[in-house]
């Protein structure tokens, strides 16, 4: 027997690494300027490399020896089962303290391939960069001490941001005039093993700014240095003479403020050691809010936490600006300060410069510190302070709230030297309605005394960002998040005669109609403007929309020519729709001042395809000739042939929703079958239906593959002997990769108030989508998801365990209470809405999850929300209550991983996850025992069916009653029960044996249920259905004395089975008296419920009952059958979409269908309904449930036959299921989980999951749950996702204690 353990796996190692940068060729920086906003996107590009974090494969255990110096032991695998199954048992063990591991070698590959360099262009596009990067960095590089402070993480050995990632060496090329590149020139001369950062061009593209930092001795990084090279020779030098001087490097860096000189912010040279931790306090920490201030913050992380915090911040985040020329000139300039942004003017005479300064605060990071904007000259000479904001502690929690004061300060790109800015009316609080909502202002640099600002624009919606292009045309953009709306304006920044107008008013959700965003072009300046372009012979004022071309078919980008006066529009480019996707990358022909004509336009295009990587061009007009450029190799192509396809599917509510569906290269599911499948995805929220059912994404587009994506397991090959896990072709995976899953909320609902019925509906369709294909296996289904998506598999295997066989959770929160100022996009506090914070926590529905579920979560995790106690307590809930599970905490990992170590060994504990709760499909095991248990119990073997059939049995059809060799009449049982009963011995013994069951019994009932469990006193022994009601949130429970009840649950998700629920009598009708209440079905759309009512001793009345719901009054009561007539015994209904009634006849195998309005239309019969044996229609057929196809699947419960009766052909068309995978015998109540998914409930076991992919013409038998096995369940019923399922019997006296048992397949 495979043991499990619930291990909590700390691993420690001695080494770590850096952020490398992950980016497909696509994903470089944009063109750089030598602007400081430019510098900023380069910086930012490197600052966010690595970190996404996608899922990866298993490596053989014994690979651990390989590299790093790894201790893991080689194992001589045997491919055997029973060396395998005793490998398995010890797996465990040898994971919980041997260090790294690595995945198998197919995924370990292309994760260690080298990735494909960055890009970035001249000012003047007449030459590239090719920014060279390594592959993932090691452990020991992230291991190093970084201070946490304010909100950041600082490497005080660099005195820059702690992680960063960086370039290994700099390539020039030439672009030439047909497009090609020239050859390559190295930039040279910094040290061997340089890393390289904050690569930029000067205004005139003849120079490259960068700084240089080395590895020593001790594993620490150097204080970096800043260097300059000269672009024509490629020969680099440091900028600084003087070695002393260091680049501080926490917040902003250098700029370029001329072709010769730079703006550069450095440590001190007066700067002394850092400041020592008192041993002994100072005194006690203390906050305090005796003001009574409002003040609500999320859960930021990494804050200051006393006055030594705050020391050590200034400490590190104080410069000294320098002004230094390429000849060797310095200059210091200010005073030293923490200063975070330079940022010089248009025509380079001022620079506007911020700063952040005390109080500072220990409940915010340093982004809401107090901060100053100054203006000074370019040589150094303050001019004038432009703003002082005081500490921004109560910025409102509710989206699109702001600061109060100004904002957005900023150079107009089209002027020499005005600045402008945003001042918000409502005080920065969003809850506040006012109009106008936001005013821009302008003002020159250095105003004249009397000048005051000047009001640009004002805005009733948030300001969104202004895109200049002169004093005729600006466009201004302004939203508002909970309403989804954004509106684009055009102004005449010059022309106060002219009004502004909207141009676009739309949804930003509505993704059909965006219309695309103007293309800018670069000014001598180096700022960027709305490129303006000429027609020959046309006065008409154009600019380019670059548009995604978002259609149900897929992305199909487009640049469009627009007339900004008239909204006329013409197509000059799209992309090619049938195998390639293409962008527009930038504007390539804005080297020249002026207008651009449209016959001379030139842009930089991306292409690719689903088995091509990214590739760019030049495409010139007039001719739109295409030029490649570049040409990356392919960086997996192990995985060069892998399928692709765009999936479109509908959620029951009528959302249409979207996937990416990936298979293996060479996989043919009518050859190959069904494949284990992983389901990788994230939530998102909407306001509208329409909007979240529209397609993002092209299905064209190349499956770029990061170090921990999901994708990883489509190279998954044949397994090893000399893997634990042997693997044959279900080793090869089928992704689903990010199919949608919206969160919707219309009007003036809040989506989180849904969200948990909506998460499961959605996966629901995906399920049913995969399995409908027949690509996936319905027992091998795994979920995963990293961050918010870590939460939704969580969610999933508590709420929607019928559908996942196991889930993968990364980085995720799980206990929303201890965020309870909104996450996410929930900004409504845990006081505002408890319920939702409540039920849309897994942590609060820990005792639910049973199904294996894998935490791996980063030991120093900084966003905010997502904090590593987070998995621990979660873990810690779900041990608590047995549940399967494992916790892997990375060691000095933050929110995405990054080191080597990390990602490989994340990979090897998702792969052994897959391998061992999902490929080797554990629940399979279950069903067999449990099939083979009932076999044994039954006789229902296939040797013992020959056998049967061999000796003139009756052929296959193998009863469950004729395991003796003659047949008794049961004159002939009571004579012998009577005889045996006359003696005093037998008496004796009789009551000795009886003993056995009733001990039996008792210790059943005393025993821990097996899953969660509503128990409910009654006053009666019987309760043969009971359907869960959504809108009342109660059980609605049927009584074999008639009449119907109700089991309140007022909070399920805090029910323990220890508290026993009451029944409460709604209904019973006095001239149905003496006749019992058996099958129900809640028929919702008419808000009625329908009750089945007969006879069931002497089987001569039968009858059909509805009631409205809400006010319990008797719609109609149809008689079925009458004493006069033969033996009927109605069991159980269903509703069809037209609100036709089914009731089925278990004595007479038989059907009524009743109409609408309780008229019985007709009786439905077939010789299909009859078994062949007499005995076998003692109990005929019973359970029913309707298919949102259009037919009917009923159950024959002494024979186990599933039957389908097509309701769609004008007549009842009857055929008999063909199940496999085990019988359906003793078969009671049915319940439709999904279109291809039923639950049989019944005895021995209580309930047989089955599923169907081809429309039920035959499906397989491919679980089972035994629940209480001194009870029999008669019916079962969907609870919010969870099925729970009826037993019969009461127990107890004078109360009898019925059970309603979740049950987990």
């Amino acid at each position: 027997m495979m043991r499990i353990h619930k291990l909590y796996l700390r691993l420690s190692l001695l080494s770590l690494s850096p952020l490398s940068l992950s980016l497909k060729p696509s994903q470089f920086s944009p063109l750089s300027a030598p602007s400081r906003r430019s510098s900023v996107a380069v910086r930012n590009a490197v600052s966010m490399a690595g970190s996404s974090t996608r899922l990866r494969n298993l490596v053989p255990v014994n690979a651990v020896v390989a590299e790093n110096g790894g201790n893991g032991g080689a194992s001589n695998g045997s491919a055997s089962s029973s060396a395998s199954a005793t490998l398995a048992e010890d797996e465990d063990e040898l994971t919980a303290g041997v260090g790294y591991r690595l995945p198998p070698p197919e995924i370990k590959d292309i994760v260690d391939a080298p990735p494909l360099p960055a890009l970035s262009f001249s000012p003047f596009r007449d030459k590239i960069l090719f920014l060279k990067r390594r592959s993932l960095p090691p452990l020991a590089e992230l291991a190093r001490p970084e201070e946490k402070l304010a909100g950041i993480r600082i490497d005080g050995k660099c005195n820059a941001r702690s992680r960063m990632s960086f370039y290994t060496g700099v390539a020039i090329h030439q672009l030439m005039p047909d497009g090609t590149l020239g050859p390559e020139r190295e930039v040279h001369g910094f040290p061997d093993g340089a890393k390289i950062n904050f690569v930029t061009w000067s205004p005139d593209g003849r120079h490259l700014s960068f700084s240089v930092r080395v590895d020593e001795e001790d594993n620490s990084s150097s204080k970096l240095r800043v260097w300059v090279a000269d672009v024509e020779t490629g020969k680099a030098r440091p900028l600084f003479e003087n070695p002393d001087i260091y680049l501080n490097a926490v917040f902003d860096n250098y700029v370029w403020l001329d072709n010769s000189t730079l703006l550069v912010s450095t440590i001190p040279l007066s700067r002394r050691d850092p400041p020592k931790k008192p041993i002994v306090p100072f005194g006690p920490k203390i906050q305090s809010n005796e003001q009574k201030n409002i003040i609500q913050v999320r859960t930021f992380q990494d804050l200051l936490k006393d006055e030594y915090d705050a020391d050590l911040f200034d400490y590190y985040a104080t410069s000294q600006l320098v002004l230094v020329s390429l000849d060797g000139v310095v200059k210091e300039v200010g005073p030293p300060a923490v200063y975070t942004s330079m940022d010089p003017s248009p025509d380079q005479k001022y620079i506007l410069i911020s700063s952040i300064h005390r109080p500072y605060s220990f409940i915010v990071p340093c982004g809401r510190f107090p901060k100053k904007v100054d203006v000074w000259t370019a040589d150094g000479r303050f001019v004038r302070e432009f703003c002082d904001l005081p500490l921004a502690e109560d910025i409102p929690i509710a989206f699109n709230s702001v600061r109060k004061g100004m904002r957005s300060i900023n150079w107009r790109a089209d002027k020499p030297c005005t600045l402008y800015w945003v001042e918000t009316q409502d005080g920065g609080d969003a809850k506040v309605e006012v109009s106008p909502r936001d005013i821009i202002y302008t003002q020159s640099a250095e105003p004249l005394e009397s000048e005051e600002p000047e009001v640009l624009h004002k805005l009733d919606l948030r300001y969104g960002g202004i895109s200049w292009c002169d004093d005729s045309l600006a466009l201004v953009y302004e939203s508002w998040y909970k309403t989804r709306r954004i509106r684009t304006w055009v102004i005449s920044p010059g022309s106060k005669d002219v009004s502004p107008r909207i141009l676009f008013d739309r949804s930003s959700e509505d993704v059909y109609s965006d219309p695309g965003s103007p293309m800018l072009r670069r000014t001598p300046s180096g700022t960027y403007v709305i490129a303006k372009i000429k027609k020959e012979n046309d006065e008409g004022t154009y600019v380019l929309l670059n548009g995604s071309g978002a259609t149900p078919e897929g992305n199909m980008p487009f640049l469009d020519l627009f007339d900004i006066n008239t909204g006329q529009k013409e197509r000059i480019w799209k992309s090619d729709k049938e195998i390639y996707y293409e962008t527009v990358v930038a504007l390539m022909s804005d080297e020249k001042e002026g207008d651009l004509l449209i016959d001379q336009l030139k842009i930089l295009t991306s292409k690719e395809s689903k088995t091509e990587n990214t590739q760019y061009y030049l495409l010139s007009w007039p001719e739109k000739k295409a030029c490649q450029i570049t040409n990356f190799p392919h960086p997996y192509p192990q995985l060069a042939s892998l399928q692709k396809e765009m999936v479109r599917y509908q959620r029951k509510d009528g959302v249409q929703l979207t996937a990416t569906l990936y298979l293996p290269p060479g996989y043919d599911p009518s050859k190959d079958g069904p494949l284990p499948c992983l389901i990788w995805s994230y939530p998102g929220e909407f306001k509208s239906k329409d909007a979240a059912g529209q397609v993002r994404g092209s299905p064209n587009e190349f499956a770029g593959i990061g170090p921990t994506s999901a994708l990883l397991w489509l190279s998954r090959r044949h397994g090893s002997p000399h893997q634990f896990f042997y693997c044959s072709k279900s080793c090869r995976f089928a992704i689903l990769s990010g199919p949608t899953i919206p969160i919707i909320g219309e009007g003036d609902e809040e989506a989180n108030d849904r969200y948990v019925e909506q998460l499961v509906a959605s996966a629901e369709a995906a399920v049913e989508e995969v399995l409908r294909r027949g690509v996936a296996h319905p027992n091998k289904i795994a979920v995963g998801g990293h961050s918010y998506g870590a939460f939704m598999s969580a969610n999933l295997l508590a709420h929607a365990p019928h559908l996942f066989c196991c889930g993968i959770a990364r980085s995720g929160a799980y206990n929303r209470t201890l965020t309870p100022f909104g996450f996410q996009n929930e900004d409504r506090t845990l006081w505002e809405a408890t319920n939702t914070y409540v039920d849309m926590s897994p942590f609060m529905s820990a005792n639910k999850i049973k199904k294996p579920i894998l935490l791996i979560h980063g030991e120093e995790d900084n966003n905010p929300g997502t904090l590593t106690m987070q998995s621990d307590r979660f873990f810690n809930a779900l041990k608590g209550h047995g549940a399967l599970c494992r916790l892997v905490i990375l060691p000095s990992e933050s929110h995405g991983y990054a080191a080597r170590e990390s990602i490989m060994h994340v990979l090897w504990e998702t792969d052994r996850w897959l391998q061992r709760y999902c490929v080797s499909n554990a629940s399979d095991v279950n069903v067999d025992a449990d099939g083979s248990k009932e076999s044994s119990g039954a006789g229902a073997t296939d040797s013992e069916t020959k056998t049967v059939a061999a000796s003139g049995g009756g052929g296959a059809e193998m009863s469950n009653f004729d395991d003796e060799g003659y047949n008794l009449g049961p004159r002939s049982l009571l004579c012998m029960a009577c005889s045996c009963l006359c003696s005093t011995k037998s008496l004796i013994f009789l009551l000795l044996v009886s003993a056995i069951p009733i001990a039996y019994l008792v210790s059943q009932e005393l025993a821990e249920p097996p899953t969660h469990v509503f128990f409910y006193h009654s006053p009666g022994w019987l309760r043969e259905c009971a359907k869960w009601d959504t809108h009342g949130r109660r059980f609605l429970v049927s009584s074999f004395s008639g009449g119907v009840s109700q089991v309140s649950v007022p909070n399920d998700d805090h029910h323990s089975p220890a508290t026993v629920l009451e029944e409460v009598p709604l209904v019973k009708e006095a001239e149905l008296a003496g006749n019992a209440s058996l099958g129900l079905v809640i028929d919702s759309p008419r808000n009625r419920l329908l009750v089945v009512a007969a006879d069931v001793i002497a089987n001569r009345y039968s009858a059909l009952v509805a009631y409205d719901l809400s006010t319990w009054t008797r719609l109609f009561l149809t008689q079925l059958s009458s004493p006069g007539g033969g033996k009927s015994f109605a069991d159980d209904v269903v509703v069809d979409a037209e609100g036709n009634a089914y009731v089925t006849d278990v004595k007479a195998n038989k059907i009524w269908k009743v109409g609408v309005d309780g008229k019985l239309v007709s009786i439905i019969r077939s010789p299909l309904f009859t078994a062949k044996k007499w005995y076998k229609n003692l109990v005929g057929l019973n359970g029913i449930v309707y298919h949102p196809d259009g037919f009917l699947l009923v159950i024959h419960t002494f024979s186990g036959n599933l039957l389908k009766i097509d309701l769609s052909k004008g007549e009842e068309v009857v055929k008999a299921v063909k199940v496999v995978g085990g019988p359906l015998t003793f078969g009671d109540g049915l319940e439709l989980l999904s279109p291809t998914k039923l639950v049989v409930a019944g005895s021995n076991p209580s309930a047989r999951l089955v599923v169907s992919s081809d429309g039920w013409e035959t499906a397989s038998l491919v679980a089972t749950f035994s629940g209480l096995k001194h009870r029999v369940a008669t019916a079962a019923t969907v609870k919010d996702g969870r099925v729970y399922l009826n037993y019969l019997i009461g127990m107890g006296y004078p109360k009898k204690k019925h059970a309603l048992v979740e049950a987990v397949f």
